[in-house]
């Protein structure tokens, strides 16, 4: 008789820790997400990231026999918004975070990931504070906002020969990652500043547009030919339109830039470059690319297609990628253990673009893909970089 218990006992204890790990059940895996989304940046991560999702629980059975359940909520694209949201992540027993946008609240939700051992996957950030120090519940996978800054000057130096470059940042990570990324560039060749205008995050939303107005106004009499934005998407449209009513034309750089600023800038934007660290959208010739638009369509119709919808795919492609690795008996240290033992995967995205992680490195890619100039109110990728110099 006691023999009997003690079997059946082992058998129930062993069937319980087979389910213990938080936010997982014999038939789903549940994944919050934060992000803001009442802006076009969340609308577009998670449109893309449902995309992907609804494919693979409704075409592919989900993942080692569970569907993911996705709780999304909205973190109104502020540190304390952000907060908030991870904490209500936590209280509701997901397993992990996905789906992140913006620098600043990302920076946050990242240390609370740390804090919580709550691994968070696929952030809509570059700044490099998401890779150093190290933090092993933290898996990204695009170049940094300093990489981004110092390709793009290296070819605007190398094929037009601009040396004179100033910059406008905001004093918070964002900016600072930028303005990093240009004095690299410019130490590396043994150039001087020229001009730098800073606007303090805290700015009062009546004071901004007043604020931005000076900053141009100060590097327009520094006369640099190259002008990085290394400011928010709001804030570069407030720039781009007050340098077009002072005729004002340097060539204009953004940091972390995507195609609806030319919906708000108009043609303002004309001549504005930005660098993409993904493949364009353009690209249908690679997989992922190509079934990144034929399941927006299917699945977010409403959405429009983005460079920050795909951004949104790749970020739930990579999720899948790591839960499928993981295995049936799925952990979050197994989780984040199967990220690190992955080396070149191919994920779709051409051999730029292959996954690569380890024990000391959770930056899945450093690549940049391209750069992209707006003509004639659209964004084009830039194949001479001649044609740009006015």
């Amino acid at each position: 008789m006691i023999q009997r218990f003690l079997i059946v006992f082992a058998i129930v204890v062993i069937a319980a820790a087979a389910r213990s790990e938080t936010g997982v059940t014999d038939k789903e895996i549940l994944i919050g997400s934060c992000a803001p989304l009442q802006q076009d940046l969340g609308k577009q991560e998670m449109g893309g990231a449902r995309a992907y999702i609804e494919y693979i629980n409704q075409e592919q059975g989900g993942v080692n026999g569970r569907k993911i359940r996705l709780l999304s909520l909205d973190d109104k694209f502020n540190t304390e918004g952000a907060t908030e949201c991870f904490n209500q992540l936590v209280k509701e027993n997901v397993f992990a975070g996905a789906f992140f946008a913006g620098t600043a609240p990302t920076l946050q939700h990242a240390k609370m990931a740390m804090a919580s051992h709550v691994p968070a996957i696929g952030m809509m950030s570059g700044a490099n504070y998401l890779y150093q120090p190290f933090k092993r519940y933290v898996i990204n996978v695009r170049a940094t906002l300093a990489d981004e800054m110092i390709y793009i000057l290296e070819h605007l130096h190398k094929e037009l020969g601009l040396t004179k470059i100033g910059v406008l940042y905001w004093e918070d990570m964002l900016g600072l990652d930028g303005l990093d990324g240009v004095k690299r560039f410019l130490d590396k060749h043994q150039l001087p500043m020229t001009g730098e205008a800073s606007l303090l995050r805290v700015s009062a939303a009546e004071k901004t547009q007043e604020e931005v107005n000076a900053a141009i106004e100060k590097l327009r009499a520094a006369k640099p030919e190259v002008v990085v934005l290394a400011i928010n998407y709001k804030h570069q449209v407030m720039a781009l339109k007050r340098a077009q009513e002072i005729g004002w034309k340097p060539q204009f750089v953004l940091l972390a830039a995507r195609d609806s600023i030319i919906k708000h800038a108009g043609d303002a934007s004309e001549g504005a470059v930005w660098s993409i660290v993904f493949p364009h959208i353009s690209r249908l010739d690679l997989p992922t690319v190509a079934l990144h638009e034929k399941l927006m369509k299917k699945y977010q119709p409403s959405v429009e297609l983005d460079i920050k919808t795909l951004e949104g795919f790749i970020h739930a492609v990579l999720l899948v990628e790591g839960l499928k690795r993981a295995g049936r008996k799925l952990t979050r240290e197994k989780l984040i253990d199967a990220y690190e033992a992955m080396k070149g995967v191919d994920i779709g995205l051409g051999p730029k673009f292959t996954l690569s992680f380890s024990p000391t490195n959770h930056q899945g890619f450093n690549a940049i893909d391209t750069v992209v100039v707006v003509r004639d109110g659209k964004s084009v990728p830039v194949t001479d970089w001649k044609a740009l110099k006015k």
